[in-house]
């Protein structure tokens, strides 16, 4: 079956047939799903990464979609739509030796001039992984670099498993930071769904603003390219049904948050923050809390934490390693 063209084109930014790509991704085994998904993958590919040239292909149920552009002194190689962080897999569907034949066709029958491929977001225990190493018959040489992995926590049991699964440190750390917050009078507010999700964005930058990342000039907010990133997400997340947000508020003031999305029974937390008056009250980790206790009510079976950052480990048990794959024509 000859793979059909999706979106292509300098200036096409788009994928067609979104909420099909979308199912695809939540049906392939082990990726990182939301960072797979269209929400994350197109505002990458607009505002992070340059001009390029969008390459999306599919063929019977199986996705191929890869960006075409200047890396590492190639003109026109092939690379992840997220190339800045790789969390995404360019490569989608239930049966990874269909994805794999989708992109060794569409380098032996459009891409043949093509010299280097980069692919992230493999995840690394997978016969996806596998599959794009077997050689190409000797028209690639494969190597692998070092991935972005994500920390993970199984939700199973709801809240008071994901507990059960801390450390007595952690579980006693929470309950003292929420009787602290009772005692203050924070509320807390969860946002399922946002009629205007350029609102939305507007608050969650304005209560950065009052946190330390902001003041030290670390805020991801800061930087045009990123804050553009963000917003457009949010867009996207909100106009599917998919993002979750939380608020500590104090006095009518939001003093924390947290946000994320889910696709495919995987909540991935995207952003949080607080206010540096108040981090004694810990609002950052109460406002993730409420997130776990509502991916609780919707039986999400996993939160993803993201990238692997030592303050996140005592949240989760479980690493998601990824693998970035250069190939370069033998």
């Amino acid at each position: 079956m000859k793979a059909k063209k999706s979106s292509g084109g300098a200036g096409d930014s788009e994928i067609v047939s979104e909420n099909e790509y979308n199912s695809a991704v939540a049906r392939t085994p082990a990726i990182a799903r939301f960072c797979s998904c269209s929400d994350w993958v197109l505002p990458a590919h607009r505002h992070l990464c340059g001009e390029r040239e969008l390459h999306v292909r599919r063929r019977g149920e199986s996705w191929l979609a890869l960006a075409e552009g200047p890396l590492m002194q190639f003109v026109g190689a092939l690379q992840p739509l997220d190339a800045l962080w790789c969390f995404s897999c360019p490569l989608l569907g239930p049966d990874p030796r269909d994805s794999v034949d989708l992109l060794e066709d569409f380098l032996l029958e459009e891409k043949p001039d093509a010299r280097l491929v980069l692919l992230g977001g493999i995840p690394w225990d997978s016969d996806l992984h596998l599959y794009l190493r077997r050689g190409y018959g000797g028209r690639w040489q494969v190597h692998a670099l070092p991935g972005a992995d994500c920390l993970q926590a199984s939700l199973e049991g709801g809240a008071e498993g994901f507990l059960s699964r801390r450390s007595g440190k952690f579980r006693a750390g929470l309950r003292r930071s929420e009787r602290a917050a009772q005692v203050a009078g924070v509320e807390f507010e969860r946002v399922l769904e946002a009629d205007d999700p350029d609102a939305l964005f507007t608050r969650i930058v304005a209560a950065e603003r009052q946190s330390w990342k902001w003041q030290a000039g670390e805020s991801i907010f800061q930087s045009t390219n990123t804050r553009a990133f963000y917003q457009e997400l949010i867009q996207r997340s909100c106009a599917a049904g998919r993002l979750r947000a939380a608020f500590a508020r104090l006095d009518g003031e939001d003093i924390g948050f947290a946000f994320g999305a889910a696709l495919g029974g995987v909540f991935r937390g995207l952003q949080m923050s607080y206010h540096r008056t108040y981090a004694a009250l810990a609002p950052g980790n109460l406002c993730q809390w409420e997130l776990i206790r509502q991916c609780e009510t919707e039986r999400l079976e996993t939160y993803d934490l993201g990238m692997d950052i030592d303050y996140k480990a005592r949240w989760a048990e479980h690493r998601l390693k990824l693998v970035t794959l250069l190939m370069v024509k033998a």
